[in-house]
């Protein structure tokens, strides 16, 4: 940034007054003190702005009637010119920290890409058998929950979310949602230099899996106890296993399996919730060790 030299070391009084001064005085030769003032104001200039501040100044020192008001005029000068020094260091430094800090955003991906693809195809490897062994479950779990005991009760209002986490119909192939959820923790002021050091090459998935096996069990037993209920609540009023009709016994028998229907989400939803917190916990637990190492690069100058 280049600030015109008119600008350099000019106090605002002293331009205002030029204004005032007839250009005649322009003319005048300086006494010695006044000389002396305009040297030391000029010695403060830039040397591409002495010519145009002596032009503006000569006339100002001019009219000055004895030496107290040219220091005074000097003073000002200097501290004009040390506020103005100032100024341009600072704009100067921060323009050398922005080239500094300026990278090129494609080589900054590139150069993280390539760290991660390896440590994050490991990763998915280690994951993947409980992955796949969660989807066998699941379709055990699809198929008991939709055989009813009871037409009428129908799906626990709280299925479990026990389906795979990242699975697809490529299982050997790295799912775009852990890509990026590991590209975007990288901080994104700059490039970095990650340590996978500390990730676990493999992960053992068969604890997770036999508490997963008995907390499953408890809810298809919590649900089957539920199911005899509505049926036995049911045959009880419709031995014949009609359902419903318009009379008053229907209506009542309405109200009861609503009520029915209230008290089972009740006793299965934290059943449900505990299978799905023990699932993201231990994928939560196999994924910290690289998103702490993503989060924690060396920041590095590419």
């Amino acid at each position: 940034m280049r600030i015109p030299a008119s600008r350099l070391a000019v106090p605002t009084a002293a331009a205002a007054l030029v204004l005032l001064i007839p250009s005649i005085v322009s003319a005048q030769s300086l006494k010695p003190f006044q000389q002396a003032g305009l040297d030391a104001c000029l010695k403060s200039a830039a040397p591409e702005a002495r010519e145009e501040v002596e032009e503006e100044f000569r006339p100002v020192f001019a009219m000055m009637p004895n030496e107290i008001a040219v220091q005074m005029f000097v003073a000002e000068c200097k501290s004009s010119a040390q506020d103005m020094a100032q100024e341009l260091a600072e704009a100067a430094a921060e323009e050398a920290r922005a080239e500094e800090e300026y990278v090129d955003s494609d080589k900054v991906q590139a150069h993280h890409m390539a760290q991660l693809a390896e440590p994050v195809r490991r990763l998915w490897a280690s994951l993947l058998p409980f992955e796949l062994a969660l989807a066998e479950r699941d379709d055990d779990m699809s198929s008991f929950t939709s055989r009813s005991w009871d037409s009428y009760a129908g799906t626990p209002a709280h299925y479990p979310v026990i389906n795979p986490w990242y699975y697809s119909s490529e299982p050997d192939r790295v799912p775009m949602e852990l890509e990026h959820e590991m590209f975007f923790s990288i901080p994104m002021d700059g490039a970095f230099d990650f340590d996978f050091s500390k990730v676990p090459a493999k992960i053992d998935h068969a604890p997770v899996l036999a508490k997963l096996d008995a907390m499953v069990a408890a809810y298809k037993s919590a649900w089957i106890k539920r199911n005899e209920a509505a049926s036995a609540l049911r045959t009880a009023k419709y031995p014949d296993e009609r359902w419903t009709g318009m009379g008053r016994e229907s209506k009542m028998l309405d109200k009861k399996m609503e009520e029915w229907r209230k008290t089972t989400e009740a006793e299965m939803a934290p059943l449900g919730k505990q299978i799905e917190a023990l699932i993201e916990g231990h994928r939560r637990s196999v994924v910290a060790p690289m998103l702490q190492a993503v989060k924690s690069g060396t920041k590095v100058k590419l």
